[in-house]
């Protein structure tokens, strides 16, 4: 099943900036479990046509008959296979690899089996924001 394009909906996350650097003193085999609360899923085809109404807006206004941008898709809550639940969901996995998406339930699945590199993305932006709001986590003890 092609989930289309994952977007996630944490604050401050640019998907369009370019890939982040490992944050300083990460253990390069780190396993990280980062809470990210709703992933919404938006096709591909959805946000490629949202940027090129934009940027057709931004180079030549009033064409369109537009007052401004238009947003981006919010598209539909991911759910837990097992639960549906569609909140609190963790985001896991070491940097630079697929991110595995855990339910409350106990539930476990790969983000986006179809785009790994896409899935490792999101992972790594994930972990960014929770090195930002939280600080580096503690090495756990040897």
């Amino acid at each position: 099943m092609d989930m289309g394009h994952i977007v996630e909906r944490i604050s401050a996350i640019e998907i369009s900036t370019p890939d982040p650097e490992p944050p300083d003193g990460m253990a390069p085999d780190a396993v990280w479990r980062v809470p990210v609360g709703v992933i919404n899923i938006v096709p591909q085809a959805e946000i490629d046509l949202v940027r090129s109404v934009n940027d057709l807006h931004a180079e030549s206004p009033g064409v369109l008959g537009l007052d401004a941008y238009l947003p981006e898709p919010a598209g539909e809550p991911l759910a837990c296979p097992a639960c549906q639940n569609s909140a609190e969901l963790i985001l896991q996995g070491r940097w630079g690899e697929p991110a595995t998406v855990l339910c409350e339930c106990g539930h476990a699945w790969p983000l986006a089996p179809s785009d790994e590199s896409g899935s490792a993305e999101a992972l790594k932006r994930a972990i960014w924001r929770s090195v930002e709001e939280n600080g580096m986590p503690p090495a756990p003890p040897a």
